[in-house]
């Protein structure tokens, strides 16, 4: 009897393993081990579970998050519906859905890997799935060397999230009517290949070389995490993307690359984007080829604080706004002694107190700083003089005309990777626009008002054009400047009405070429240059600096001056963060 009761007990302790799959911790009990098939065997998988073991794995039905759970240390729950912790998984989804809907949309996930960051989980497989409406479809944290293939992901906030991870491959996969795309942080080497990504509100692909981490706020012992997030922590070197092959269509951006080098973007096919085709930000040495970019509302090709050793070629741009733009932000830039004067001033126009003027105007900075460039404008001017050509110089109308050409050029130079004719021409049309029509109103304003305008090259603010062209990549001044003949003569309100119609006229442009911008088609791309252009001449012409139109206006009224300063410099700046 004793015999009996040892052997039954053996037999249920069996059973108990065998029911229990032995490698799997399942929050449904409905696992089975299988070995039909020549492969070898594999697990099924029939609810949620927790993987803690590798092994082959297989979905039999369709399944469902389970009640969410509160994540430690985080005061937030999470419902995951498979959640891998071992390496060498293979999930074969059988062409089952796991779906989240009514398990709460900011808090599931269909599957998630979970490793530490300092043992990263590696042979990661996930095929043959579909993931639907959950807050993160796959969510792929600190593994390297994995693949997914033949997943179809639709409707979810995030259709793959990947932290700190490498060399992962997606192939043939299908994304659809996702919030974002594809999106990783901290990530390197990953292949995105022959997949079809449409209907994406955000990016369709967005890979960046930092980690995205939410800032978290600690008030008694709850912790509240914070967006958007904020990138910081790098910890892989965020290089070698392969992004080929790919059907990408309406989109918010296609394809974007943050802080990574060394990357290729090849053969893709790029539709209706509602923002930029490809979009470059401090990437260097990588080679974009063969790509199709069509009737993109902004730009196809846009590279910000770009390297010198990227390779633009063989890419088939038609119907975008603009084609290729490239910009430098003051991520890369150091402060210098025109931030510093600029700021001066608006310290000025801020305190609007003879103190602090004096206090700051009169610094030892300051005053070689605006003694060199007007000794070095001097000095430019004096050399001209000596020329038969100065006669020209001394004209309205070839003045204008030599400012637009100057101000095309510096447009031609950073947006096209360098000065193109054809592209040049268009810049420099814009550009006569944008500089001849105001100063051709400002000369009839000042006819009425008995005042003789004269306008000249204002050669300190070619220096401050070529400086910042160059060397940031980023057009900042104005080629001519308004010459009143005996201004001290002048009323000062007749003077600053002059003054005044000069910005304002800038100003309507920037209404014409925005309907312009917003009517697309044909129009788009030439409506977004004079935005750009006209907006850039009114916050320059305005401001309350010698030899600007704004200094009169602003010694006239200073209330006059702010309300329509601020407006201006706002839509300026507005336009630079979001549209450009």
């Amino acid at each position: 009897m004793e015999l009996n009761s040892i052997i039954s007990l053996f037999i249920i302790l069996l059973l108990f393993i065998a029911s229990s799959g032995c490698v799997l911790d399942s929050t449904s009990q409905s696992i089975k081990e299988t070995s039909s098939e020549p492969g070898g065997k594999y697990s099924e998988i029939s609810g949620p579970i927790v993987i803690k073991s590798p092994g082959n794995y297989r979905l039999v039905q369709n399944l469902t998050p389970p009640e969410p759970t509160r994540i430690s240390g985080t005061g937030m729950s999470m419902s995951v519906c498979i959640n891998i912790q071992a390496p060498g998984v293979i999930i074969d989804g059988m062409g089952y859905t796991i779906d989240c809907e009514g398990s709460g949309y900011g808090q599931s996930a269909g599957l998630q890997t979970n490793f530490n960051a300092k043992k990263p989980g590696s042979g990661i497989i996930i095929k043959n799935v579909s993931v639907t409406n959950c807050y993160t479809g796959l969510a792929l944290n600190r593994i390297m060397n994995s693949r997914v293939e033949n997943a179809n992901i639709v409707g979810n906030k995030i259709g793959v999230l990947s932290v700190s991870s490498s060399n992962i491959t997606f192939n043939h996969n299908q994304l659809r009517n996702n919030e974002q795309g594809i999106e990783g942080h901290d990530v390197e080497k990953f292949i995105v290949n022959s997949n079809t990504i449409s209907q994406t509100r955000l990016e369709a692909i967005f890979l960046s070389g930092e980690k995205g981490q939410p800032p978290v706020i600690d008030i008694a012992g709850n912790k509240f995490f914070l967006f958007p997030y904020a990138y910081f922590d790098k910890t892989n070197s965020g290089n070698g993307h392969v992004i080929s092959r790919n059907e990408i269509e309406n989109n918010g951006n296609g394809v974007s690359l943050y802080k990574s080098n060394e990357n290729r973007i090849t053969d893709n096919t790029i539709r209706d984007s509602r923002t930029f085709g490809i979009y470059l930000r401090s990437v260097d040495q990588s080679i974009v080829t063969g790509n199709t970019i069509a009737n993109t509302r902004l730009t196809g090709i846009n590279v910000q604080n770009g390297g010198w050793a990227n390779l633009f070629e063989n890419n088939n741009l038609s119907g975008n706004s603009r084609n290729i733009a490239q910009t430098t932000f003051p991520e890369s830039v150091p402060l210098s002694a025109i931030i510093g004067i600029l700021l001066v001033y608006l310290i000025k126009i801020l305190t609007v107190t003879s103190k602090i003027t004096r206090e700051y105007g009169e610094s030892r900075i300051i005053k070689r700083v605006s003694a060199k460039l007007k000794t070095l404008e001097g000095k430019i001017s004096s050399a001209v003089n000596k020329y038969r050509a100065s006669v020209i110089l001394r004209k309205n109308l070839p003045v204008s005309l030599i400012g637009a050409v100057i101000l095309g050029g510096a447009f031609t130079f950073i947006n096209s990777f360098g000065l193109k004719i054809d592209i040049f021409i268009t810049w420099t049309l814009i550009s006569a626009i944008v500089v001849i029509v105001p100063k051709a109103i400002q000369y009839i304003v000042a006819g009425k008002k008995g005042i003789l305008a004269q306008y000249r090259l204002w050669w300190g603010g070619i220096l401050i054009m070529l400086f910042t062209t160059v060397i940031f990549r980023y057009v900042f001044g104005q080629p001519v400047r308004t010459e009143i003949d005996r201004e001290d003569e002048c009323d000062k309100k007749n003077l600053a009405t002059v003054m005044l119609a000069g910005p304002l006229v800038s100003i309507l442009l920037s209404s014409i070429f925005l309907v312009l911008y917003l009517m697309k088609g044909t129009y788009a791309s030439l409506g977004l240059m004079g935005l750009e252009m006209s907006l850039l001449t009114a916050v320059v012409t305005f401001l309350p600096i010698s030899p600007m139109e704004g200094e009169r206006v602003y010694l006239w009224n200073k209330i006059v001056w702010a309300l329509i300063f601020f407006p201006v410099l706002f839509m300026y700046s507005y336009f630079l963060l979001f549209i450009l």
